[in-house]
This record gives C-alpha cells, sequence and structure tokens, in this order.
C-alpha cells in the first residue's frame, strides 16, 4: 500500500462517519462499513508502522555514513594531502552525509508535530 492508498482509505473511512453522522441511524449496512473501515484503519496503521521503520532505518544508516566519513576524513589525510582530489571527496561525502542527516532530522520534526 502506498501514501495514495492511504489518502484513499482514510478518505472512504471519513465517508463513512460522515454518512453515520447524517443519517443518525445504524443499520446492517452501516455497522459492515464501519467493519470495513476499521479493517482499513489497521491496513493503515501497518503501513504507517512500516514506514516509520524504514524512516528510522535510514537515519541509522546516515548517522554510521557521517561517522565513517569523519573518521576516514580525520585520519587518512594530512595537511599535505589538501591538494589531491581524493581529500575534496572524502570532504564532499562527508559534507553530504551531514546534509543527509540534517535533513532527516528536519523530516523527523515535522513527522514528531
Amino acid at each position: 500500500m502506498n501514501n495514495n492508498s492511504a489518502k484513499y482509505i482514510i478518505s472512504q473511512i471519513e465517508n463513512v462517519i460522515t454518512n453515520i453522522f447524517e443519517n443518525g441511524k445504524i443499520n446492517k449496512d452501516t455497522q459492515d462499513e464501519l467493519f470495513h473501515a476499521m479493517t482499513m484503519l489497521a491496513d493503515v496503521n501497518a503501513v504507517l508502522r512500516g514506514l516509520e521503520d524504514a524512516f528510522f532505518d535510514s537515519i541509522i544508516t546516515a548517522k554510521k555514513l557521517e561517522a565513517i566519513s569523519q573518521a576516514f576524513c580525520e585520519g587518512y589525510f594530512t595537511n599535505e594531502d589538501n591538494e589531491r582530489i581524493e581529500t575534496y571527496l572524502a570532504a564532499m561525502i562527508h559534507d553530504y552525509s551531514l546534509k543527509c542527516c540534517q535533513e532527516l532530522k528536519d523530516i523527523e520534526a515535522k513527522l514528531g508535530s
């Protein structure tokens, strides 16, 4: 299930709940619709948990890349290496790892609100 499917399911559930409140009665059809809506909500929750797990796995991977690139830049290169292309590439990889970690933190902050 992708993000569009989750949005569709949520809109369907909203329609069921709106229908129940507007009609003010519960019959066999609305009971079935409610049960179906609850089942769809469980599916959405499972997808969201999977996305959360994948997101936090990506944070861990980004932090590992940051640590490795920092250790490599600090431990492998000396001042004499400043003109070598490898030094610039390693520094660029480290900069992008920092940027990736920051972007993931920003996403985490947005998701938390």
